[in-house]
Parts: C-alpha cells; sequence; structure tokens
C-alpha cells in the first residue's frame, strides 16, 4: 500500500485523539479513505506525482481535516516528498513547524491575497537566483479563519506575502474547470508555482484540482462523471435568440 503523505497522516493523527466528531452533510456516505469522495467517484486512479521546485507548509484549521470539499490536500497528493501539515494554533505552534519555518536555508512567503499598502513586504514574484529552498505557507481554512490566521499569528509575522495573479489560471484550466467566486487553496499553491517559474508543476496541480472538482461535482449532483460532463456542456451552450 502507498504511504500516507503528510496530510493524510495529520489527519489520522487528530482523528485519533479527537473527542468529537466532524458532522456535515453527507457524513453517511461511504467513501474512498484516500481521496474522501465516495467511493463511486473515486480519483485515486488518476493521481499523478512529480518534481517541484519549492516546498509547501500547510498550516490547517482543524475543520479542514475532515472536509471533503478541503483542496489543500491536492498539494499533498501531487507532491507528497515537499508537502507538510501542520494544525494551526494562534499561541502555541508545534516546535516542529516553527523550526522549520525558521531554517536558515528556507525562504519562506504566506501565499495569501494582501495588498500593497500591508505592512508587512509583499511579492508578486519568486526570485528563482536565490539558492535558498523556496517555501509557501499555504493557510487552509474557510476565508474567515484563513484571515484570522494570517492576522493573528505572531509566529508569522515575520514572512513576507506572495500575491498571486488569479488571471494567470486561464493558461492552466478552462472556466468551467475552475471555481468563478474564488481561489481555492490548491489553485493559490499552483499560481505560487508559476509566479516561481515551474510551469510543469504548476500544471500537475491545476490538472488534478481539475480532475476532483469534476468528480466532486459529478458526486454531488448524484451523476456519472460522463453524465456530469454532459450536463455541464449543455449548460454553457449558448441561449438561442
Amino acid at each position: 500500500m502507498t504511504s500516507l503523505n503528510a496530510y493524510q497522516r495529520l489527519r489520522a493523527q487528530v482523528g485519533e485523539t479527537s473527542t468529537r466528531t466532524y458532522a456535515a452533510r453527507g457524513i453517511l456516505a461511504v467513501r474512498c479513505e484516500r481521496c474522501q469522495l465516495k467511493v463511486s467517484h473515486c480519483i485515486c486512479a488518476h493521481q499523478q506525482t512529480g518534481p517541484c521546485c519549492a516546498d509547501f507548509v500547510l498550516v490547517l484549521h482543524r475543520d479542514e481535516l475532515f472536509k471533503p470539499t478541503n483542496s489543500g490536500r491536492l498539494i499533498a497528493d501531487c507532491f507528497p516528498d515537499n508537502t507538510y501539515a501542520f494544525c494551526w494554533s494562534r499561541l502555541a505552534p508545534e516546535p516542529a513547524l516553527i523550526a522549520l519555518l525558521n531554517d536558515p536555508g528556507r525562504r519562506c512567503f504566506i501565499v495569501f491575497p494582501a495588498d500593497d499598502a500591508s505592512e508587512r513586504p509583499v511579492h508578486s514574484q519568486v526570485n528563482v537566483q536565490d539558492k535558498r529552498r523556496t517555501t509557501f505557507i499555504m493557510l487552509d481554512g474557510t476565508w474567515k479563519q484563513a484571515r484570522r490566521m494570517y492576522n493573528l499569528s505572531p509566529w508569522l509575522a515575520a514572512f513576507p506575502a506572495l500575491k498571486i495573479n488569479p488571471a494567470a489560471r486561464a493558461a492552466y484550466v478552462s472556466r468551467e474547470a475552475a471555481f468563478e467566486h474564488y481561489l481555492s487553496t490548491a489553485e493559490s499553491a499552483a499560481l505560487a508555482l508559476d509566479a516561481a517559474d515551474d510551469k510543469r508543476a504548476s500544471q500537475l496541480l491545476f490538472r488534478w484540482f481539475t480532475v476532483f472538482n469534476q468528480h466532486y461535482g459529478a458526486m454531488r449532483a448524484n451523476m456519472s462523471l460522463t453524465q456530469w460532463q454532459t450536463a455541464q456542456a449543455i449548460s454553457l451552450q449558448p441561449t438561442p435568440d
């Protein structure tokens, strides 16, 4: 059996020690243990991994570990050797997390839509000539949770933000393949790789996100993937005048 990646290990660890269960719509569905989709819509057979120019540190709100909609785990799927995962704590982060982020051989960026008026430095590109290991910190939670993590974690205050360009995703995926109203954690990570000029890794993650997005859409609609894709194609056809 394939070994668990960092996200899966953290999920299993938290699940074993948790004193409460995560209850949500679809909790009774029979799901694949690895991809968390229904067994009928499992995507594990489509998974691919590849090399990556950077490391990712997933800092997750606890509830994200148990949401089948979580996309941060797709990063760990594609780049298992380059991904670390920790639960967020405002004042008591794990020592291993702090040691990782403060490694002098690393150059860390928080991938977050900070504006240029922010007090912390904001970058839009990654200097690929820098020999330190590029490390992207991904704050994984709802928008409200991620903003709280960004603003209220003193141990993150010293790191610059990487401001990604949402329009750049058009070079990798169709508009139908991505959520229109926000960037998921996986999309943000793919665009961070684009900013670091790792086009191949960015493409790999976008493709995996598209596979997940399509299968999840079909699952929610209680359709097969073929039925869902046909329905999507019909819905995108222009309406006759």
